[in-house]
């Protein structure tokens, strides 16, 4: 934890891409909000079935992770 936060201390607003977390996996879902709390990131969690996120700013992706993840490849790219 001490290596992760070291990591993370010169991060802005860092997006955390959260893959297949649903909530029977607590502890990757405690770290993403972890992250977006207190390094004032952002959170896309790409889950087929439990997609919900709590922050306005945050994005739920309701499919499996290679699509979320090329969904969010396309969009970047324009």
């Amino acid at each position: 934890m001490e290596r992760l936060q070291h990591w993370l201390e010169p991060v802005r607003h860092p997006v955390v891409i959260e893959l297949g977390a649903g909530t029977a996996i607590a502890t990757v879902r405690h770290f993403s909000q972890e992250v977006i709390h207190d390094w004032g990131g952002r959170l896309i969690r790409i889950n087929p079935t439990e997609c919900r996120v709590s922050g306005g700013l945050d994005v739920g992706l309701a499919c499996g992770g290679l699509e979320g993840l090329s969904m969010i490849d396309k969009y970047r790219k324009g």
